[in-house]
């Protein structure tokens, strides 16, 4: 019967408290959401922040995720497959079409940025980690949801608190139900404003071997830029894209 470390488990429970929905706690928060006392709170965080994996606000006292964090997801980016496999692509898009380019993978309920490339600019592959992003209004999120088990969708649906971003923010869910299907049938999904404004964003899937995806790509920039004319274009060069990642990951177009 192996042996766990309930501290161990409970530091774990602490960090994953924190997300782009609520990324700042404060010890009576903590304390409430695990059901521990305040005393018991106050002692892990103080030590999470000694340590560099918390940092406190000077001003309202509570508490966000700190550098060291960012530090071992820089190491993580740097050994990921997909990073591995796509990063040079993802440069090479960038460079081509002139506007930013993202690989992304799924994470516990949200959409993960591991890799990012601007025009003009050579990143490192282990520097480019985060941030999360909410899934049912990005181009991101949506091209990793459209491919998960109905009874999946279901799960994310049920515990999504779905929140206006901007105006253009869909929130209804079977308006973003259609809006995975759609994305399943063209093989890309859109962000028409919805995380920011004047802004759009194009993803499609990577996929590894027996069809599972792997991650995403997307590639966005001003609205008024990408308009449909434009948009074909650089659908086409995407998805291309994507492929030839998902070749690099072990997929065959055509298998089962």
């Amino acid at each position: 019967m192996p042996q766990f470390n309930r501290s161990i488990e409970r530091v774990g429970s602490i960090l994953n408290l924190f997300s782009p929905s609520k990324p700042v706690w404060g010890v009576s928060e903590i304390a409430q959401e695990l059901d521990i006392s305040i005393v018991t709170a106050n002692n892990f965080v103080r030590t999470l922040e000694k340590i560099g994996f918390l940092d406190q606000d000077d001003n309202s006292r509570k508490y966000k995720l700190g550098t060291r964090i960012l530090g071992i997801g820089t190491v993580i980016a740097s050994n990921l497959e997909l990073n591995q496999r796509g990063g040079a692509l993802a440069i090479e898009l960038s460079s081509r079409s002139g506007l930013g380019c993202r690989l992304g993978v799924w994470d516990k309920d949200a959409a993960l940025t591991i890799f990012r490339a601007e025009p003009g600019i050579r990143p490192s592959l282990g520097t480019q980690f985060g941030p999360r992003v909410v899934a049912y209004c990005t181009a991101m999120g949506r091209a990793l949801l459209a491919y998960f088990e109905p009874s999946e969708i279901d799960l994310y649906f049920k515990n999504a608190k779905l929140i206006s971003i901007t105006p253009k923010t869909k929130t209804d869910p079977d308006e973003i139900m259609e809006e995975l299907e759609q994305t399943r049938n063209r093989g890309f999904s859109i962000n028409n404003e919805e995380m920011l404004l004047g802004q759009k964003t194009i993803g499609a899937p990577i996929f590894y071997k027996h069809n599972k995806v792997a991650g995403v790509i997307c590639i966005g920039g001003e609205a008024d830029i990408l308009i449909d004319t434009v948009l074909d274009n650089i659908v086409k060069e995407l998805k291309d894209t994507a492929l030839q990642i998902s070749c690099n990951m072990g997929y065959w177009p055509g298998s089962p």
